[in-house]
């Protein structure tokens, strides 16, 4: 008798289900943006620990996003990491269908369900960043890279902190993963039940859109 083993579908993370409710389309610029301060989040991660790369990404989060933010973005990425990025990004915009180009205010504003189809849209070359910078990353500077990312996107993106709830390994004492408006968006969406929160950055509470 010949078994078969379910793979995951690993679709909705990169492709729209519902075209007519697609979130706007990231022009190429804004990504380097967000890919910039991706970077220097790490670079300060790789260097001083987490200690000192929370209150980075807490500053980004207060500031007005986009390229022309206060919070110096410009270190800690080279120009060889820009083209390489550049490059994958123009490969990828190619092979996907057209979307009307958003800002980051209207990125603040997209329904949850929109905001967080983005996010996961996004994942992809906020992974380039860290795997050129931390290429064996763990849980945390993993989360650290996409709530930058999406913070300097203008979304509300936080880093969760937590500690398991009950576990027989104690490495696996403590874990963190990246939500956005309290939705789970690099890891299992079960994963909030078995852990506690113990830190959120950026500390503010996120609350969606009206509409």
């Amino acid at each position: 008798m010949m078994t078969t083993t379910a793979t995951p579908d690993w679709d909705f993370f990169l492709s729209d289900l519902d075209p007519a409710s697609s979130p706007p389309h990231v022009p190429l610029r804004r990504r380097l943006y967000a890919a910039a301060c991706t970077a220097r989040a790490l670079w300060i991660f790789r260097t001083h620990g987490w200690a000192r790369a929370h209150p980075y990404l807490q500053q980004l989060a207060a500031q007005p996003a986009g390229p022309n933010s206060r919070v110096n973005s410009s270190h800690g990425i080279g120009q060889r990491l820009r083209q390489h990025i550049t490059a994958a990004l123009q490969a990828r915009r190619q092979q996907s269908t057209t979307r009307p180009h958003g800002n980051a205010n209207s990125y603040a504003t997209l329904p949850p369900d929109q905001a967080v189809r983005l996010a996961r849209q996004e994942i992809f070359p906020c992974q380039l960043v860290t795997r050129a910078l931390i290429p064996n990353a763990l849980c945390l500077p993993r989360s650290l890279a996409l709530a930058t990312y999406l913070t300097a996107l203008g979304l509300p993106a936080q880093v969760i902190v937590a500690r398991g709830l009950t576990t027989a390994v104690p490495r696996n004492t403590f874990h963190s993963w990246t939500e956005l408006y309290g939705i789970v968006v690099n890891d299992n969406p079960d994963v909030q039940l078995g852990y506690t929160a113990l830190q959120r950055v950026p500390s503010n509470k996120t609350v969606p859109p009206s509409h």
